[in-house]
């Protein structure tokens, strides 16, 4: 189905979890929020609750999981949330549950391909058993726009997602770097949602 009318779209980033304040790589473990974390979430849905948001997509992974249901209950109306695995955040292979000193010494190749967004290869390199930028880029395209697809009627999609996720999705639409702190959300247009 083709889509006349655009859709806004906020993506937020989940709260902090411990891990993340102990520097290690979350990737696709399932960690969840901290105290501070759940804290961030309800200050998001705060800020997100004079959007009526139709419905929000969400990486199954608890930490999202658990920031998408905070953001919905501030909502002044039912807002279902679906699970989607297409979210996730990059799959950093035998990088998930590392400290990121560990794995920056070990890769540093690679890590170094990796974090230079303008480097050719950025988009096709992986460490072992994990998956590229590329990669995951295509794979969120695919869950926002199989969403809109699926949902022509909703003027506002919510999306919670991960903090690489998000920084590569935004490089990908505005070809420049941006990172995300924990419960920042970012705002967009469906039209700017091409891949």
């Amino acid at each position: 189905m083709s889509r006349c009318k655009l859709t806004r779209i906020v993506l937020f980033r989940h709260g902090e979890t411990n891990w993340n304040k102990d520097g290690r790589i979350q990737g696709y473990a399932n960690i969840p929020l901290n105290n501070n974390g759940t804290r961030q979430a309800e200050a998001l849905a705060t800020s997100l609750a004079q959007i009526a948001i139709d419905l929000i997509i969400s990486s199954d992974l608890t930490r999202a999981h658990d920031t998408a249901q905070i953001v919905a209950l501030r909502q002044n109306k039912t807002t279902p949330i679906l699970l989607r695995e297409g979210l996730r955040e990059l799959n950093y292979g035998i990088g998930d549950g590392q400290k990121k000193e560990v794995v920056r010494q070990e890769y540093k190749h690679i890590l170094q391909i990796i974090n230079d967004w303008n480097h050719p290869e950025t988009d096709t390199v992986y460490l072992p058993s994990g998956e590229s930028r590329g990669n995951l880029v295509s794979r969120l395209l695919d869950e926002i726009n199989e969403t809109l697809n699926n949902y022509p009627d909703i003027k506002v999609l919510a999306v919670s997602t991960h903090g690489f996720a998000l920084s590569s999705l935004y490089k990908h639409i505005f070809n420049e770097r941006k990172e995300f702190e924990n419960c920042e959300f970012l705002e967009l247009q469906s039209n700017q949602i091409i891949k």
